[in-house]
């Protein structure tokens, strides 16, 4: 191996390692699995309230109406499913 190929192995191999640690710190950054998004939750009147729902990860942070209402004659099928699946 010339000297100008080790060199060039070896700052490929320098690229790989801070490729690969970059990627396991990110993933593990909690401030890239907060997300946030609004949600109608509506009672058997039909009566709908809109809510600011945040997550981090699959656990839930925070649910804060936006003060946003509506009757809606629409029937709504509710979930059981998380709120920050």
């Amino acid at each position: 191996m010339e000297k100008n190929e080790k060199i060039a192995v070896f700052l490929l191999i320098i690229l790989i390692v801070i490729f690969a640690y970059l990627q396991l710190t990110l993933a593990q950054n909690p401030l890239l699995s907060d997300h946030s998004y609004t949600k109608a939750m509506c009672n058997s009147s039909k009566y709908c309230e809109d809510y600011s729902i945040r997550c981090n990860g699959q656990k839930l942070v925070s649910i804060s109406p936006t003060g946003y209402s509506i009757y809606s004659e629409n029937t709504f099928e509710s979930t059981n499913k998380s709120l920050c699946d």
